[in-house]
């Protein structure tokens, strides 16, 4: 019989946080660890691609811009993704049947029996994990965010078997493991992420920008268009204008002859 709250639950930050584990206590887990995060802005981008530790593709996101939300942003994501692998390897050496991972943003929510129940069902899944996320399932699997999930020690060993070289952030990993059928995810949110200022993260304008050349050229007619409607409506508006001059200075006799 699962017990939610007896699941340990690890969380990944650079210090102590009493805030986050005042919330998960009185959330109702019972055995809180704080895991030093690792610091991925220490390494060296060129020997983290000579020791095949990030693909090709992650040191070209890093060194320029990443075109793609699941490219690696920074350093920083880096070091998010080995912290969460040290903890996949932990609950199998540990023989942990399940572990619960968090993120130092998170926030969670009261769980209610209702919920708990909800994730007990997916957990007896095989190679199951739960994630505080809103799941989308079209081609692939896709959910932003690893603030809070459940993993079961078969899903851990399936995770670390492909973990590196690192290639695109850990959401998108995870995701594309469930893709392929690798483990079980499913999820509701059940907590939020803080706002504040992320190591990991960048802005990145050409992950939201249309892929489609067709959708560039649509939007390349459609101005052109509006600018012709505009040029039209100016010539109008200035043709209106002129006659109203000319009527506003042009006595009433005259006003007839010229209409």
């Amino acid at each position: 019989m699962i017990n939610i709250f007896n699941i340990p639950v690890y969380y990944i930050s650079f210090n102590y946080e009493s805030k986050l584990e005042k919330n998960l206590s009185e959330v109702g887990f019972k055995n809180i660890t704080h895991f030093q995060a690792i610091d991925g802005r220490k390494f060296s981008l060129n020997s983290l691609l000579e020791e095949k530790i990030i693909t090709i593709r992650s040191y070209n996101d890093i060194l320029t811009i990443r075109e793609q939300s699941s490219g690696m942003p920074s350093l920083g994501a880096i070091g998010c993704t080995m912290s969460h692998y040290e903890l996949w390897r932990l609950c199998i050496e540990k023989n942990l049947p399940y572990i619960a991972i968090a993120e130092s943003d998170l926030e969670l929510r009261k769980i209610t029996e209702e919920i708990q129940d909800k994730i007990k069902e997916i957990l007896k899944k095989p190679n199951s994990l739960f994630i505080s996320a809103h799941i989308r399932r079209k081609k692939n699997t896709h959910f932003i965010g690893t603030h809070f999930y459940i993993v079961s020690n078969s899903a851990c060993k399936e995770l670390i078997k492909n973990t590196f070289p690192i290639d695109v952030q850990t959401d998108a990993y995870i995701a594309h493991m469930d893709t392929i059928k690798k483990i079980n995810i499913e999820g509701f949110s059940i907590g939020s992420q803080k706002r504040h200022n992320s190591l990991i993260q960048n802005w990145c304008v050409k992950c939201i920008l249309p892929t489609n050349t067709w959708m560039y050229i649509l939007i390349t007619f459609l101005s052109i268009i509006v600018v012709i409607l505009l040029i039209i409506v100016y010539k109008l508006l200035r043709g209106c204008k002129s006659k109203l001059n000319v009527c506003l200075n042009t006595p009433p006799i005259e006003r007839i002859k010229i209409k």
